[in-house]
């Protein structure tokens, strides 16, 4: 069994060839595949279930994965703030990385 086998990748990337080959060369390799073709979805799983790695489409139309990176990292703060004031509350971690093609 693959050491990569328990992590969970996002891909946002608005292009439906580039998501198909990160999709299947990914699953091949064993990776959980949380695939988006929009930003706007990418944000919304990001936000409520992070992952262990994202990768990001850095042009993509209406939420590029500047506006993504710099939203979860606005959300993490927020959490930060908030776990200052109550113990309890979780701050999501995910490293990102993100990508563009000419």
């Amino acid at each position: 069994m693959p050491a990569n086998r328990n992590l969970r990748l996002l891909i946002a990337e608005d292009s439906s060839i580039n998501r198909y080959l990160i999709d299947e060369t990914l699953k091949r390799a064993g990776y959980d595949v949380y695939m988006h073709e929009s930003g706007e979805s990418a944000l919304d799983q990001l936000l409520k279930d992070p992952v262990d790695v994202a990768i990001l489409d850095m042009q993509m139309p209406v939420v590029t994965g500047i506006d993504i990176v710099k939203q979860v990292r606005k959300s993490k703060q927020e959490c930060r703030d908030a776990q200052d004031a109550k113990r309890d509350i979780p701050v999501p971690l995910s490293p990102s990385l993100v990508t563009t093609a000419y």
